[in-house]
C-alpha cells in the first residue's frame, strides 16, 4: 500500500490529536508527581484525581514496522481510566521542544529569567 504525503500528513495529524486527547495537562502533572515523588509509573495521590489516565507506558524503538502510539483501555470497565502507550523517543522530543518553545516565549519575563538563574547548574567532569 502506498501512502501519499497528504495521507501521511492526515495520519500524523490524527496521531497528534490522539496524543493530545489522551494526554491532558492533568496527566502530565500526574506523571511528573508519580515519577518525582514516588518513583513509580502508576498515578496516585492528589495529582491523580484530575488525571484521565492511570499511567503511561513508554515503548522503545519501533513496533511492527512503525511507531506505536495507542490508547490502552482499562480491563476493569469501559468507564474506568485507561493508559496511553507512547514511544519514549517521541515523548522526550516533544517535551524538549515544548520546553524550548516555552522558554523562548518567556525570555523577556523578568520572573522567569530570575527563577531560571537560580536553577541547579550542571558542569562537565574534569
Amino acid at each position: 500500500m502506498v501512502i501519499l504525503s497528504s495521507q501521511q500528513s492526515h495520519v500524523d495529524g490524527c496521531i497528534l490529536k490522539m496524543l493530545q486527547s489522551y494526554l491532558s495537562a492533568a496527566d502530565c502533572y500526574a506523571i511528573r508527581c508519580c515519577y518525582l515523588h514516588q518513583g513509580i509509573d502508576e498515578f496516585g495521590g492528589p495529582s491523580a484525581l484530575e488525571a484521565r489516565l492511570t499511567h503511561i507506558e513508554f515503548t522503545v524503538g519501533k513496533a511492527a514496522g512503525g511507531w506505536s502510539l495507542t490508547y490502552v483501555p482499562s480491563a476493569q470497565s469501559p468507564l474506568a481510566k485507561g493508559a496511553v502507550r507512547v514511544p519514549v523517543e517521541d515523548f522526550c522530543r516533544d517535551m524538549t521542544t515544548s520546553g524550548h518553545t516555552w522558554h523562548k516565549s518567556r525570555a523577556s519575563d523578568q520572573r522567569v529569567t530570575s527563577a531560571l538563574a537560580r536553577l541547579i547548574e550542571f558542569h562537565p567532569a574534569k
